[in-house]
């Protein structure tokens, strides 16, 4: 019976099942559940729904696949502020859509922009997770701890994409849910980032002293060839 639980499954269908939860469940809660029927009518809302479930069903897959969880993960920890500021703008901009407070005028080209940003970052998100599992199933002599010290996929360019996919996940949710209020909360958002971003660089030039000017020298913090 142990085994059973101890199987790989559980962690991925936990990971699907969070998912769809925090990046479903908080927009709905947020536009109301007594008109959560109208919440699928605009199209740009219905195709946000099934980018999630891919999302979810994605990083489920990975989290099966993935056999070895980094020791020094750079990933946002939840109880982080700036984390906090990413779930109230997953609320407040589903809320505010609903009730018109602070929008713009109904016009899906902004928001089939959000959710181009949106899948933007999600294509970030998921090409670094691979990264990570292709390097440990390469049989490689030399495997990093830290994702962060990696020069495939994404971390070829930027050092961060965990936090460049929150970024863009946020500004895409404010587009789709036709936010100002959303959009006027990127600020402290992005602001936590880069000083989480500071934070963690000076922590990671005396960790890995050998290895880290080379690194810094290679690769930008977020976008790529600018920061």
């Amino acid at each position: 019976m142990s085994a059973i639980f101890k199987h790989k499954a559980w962690p991925a269908i936990g990971s699907f099942i969070f998912t769809i939860i925090f990046l479903i469940g908080l927009p709905v809660l947020g536009w109301g559940i007594d008109w959560i029927s109208l919440f699928p009518k605009n199209p740009v809302r219905l195709a946000y729904i099934f980018v999630i479930i891919f999302q979810a069903s994605t990083n489920a897959w990975l989290t099966y696949i993935n056999t070895v969880k980094p020791v020094n993960e750079h990933y946002f920890g939840f109880a982080r502020w700036h984390s906090y500021m990413f779930e109230t703008i997953f609320l407040l901009a589903a809320y505010c859509d609903n009730r018109g407070i602070l929008t713009w005028d109904q016009n899906n080209s902004i928001r089939w922009l959000g959710l181009v940003i949106y899948l933007l970052g999600v294509g970030v998100s998921i090409s670094a997770d691979m990264a990570w599992i292709k390097h440990h199933r390469q049989g490689l002599a030399y495997k990093v701890d830290n994702p962060v010290l990696l020069y495939e996929g994404p971390y070829k360019f930027i050092r961060f994409p965990s936090i460049l996919y929150m970024i863009l996940a946020c500004f895409g949710v404010a587009l789709i849910f036709r936010s100002w209020v959303a959009l006027v909360l990127m600020i402290p958002l992005i602001g936590g980032a880069v000083n989480h971003i500071h934070n963690l660089e000076r922590e990671y030039a005396l960790q890995y002293k050998n290895v880290w000017p080379l690194k810094r020298n290679n690769s930008k913090r977020l976008i790529p060839f600018l920061f």
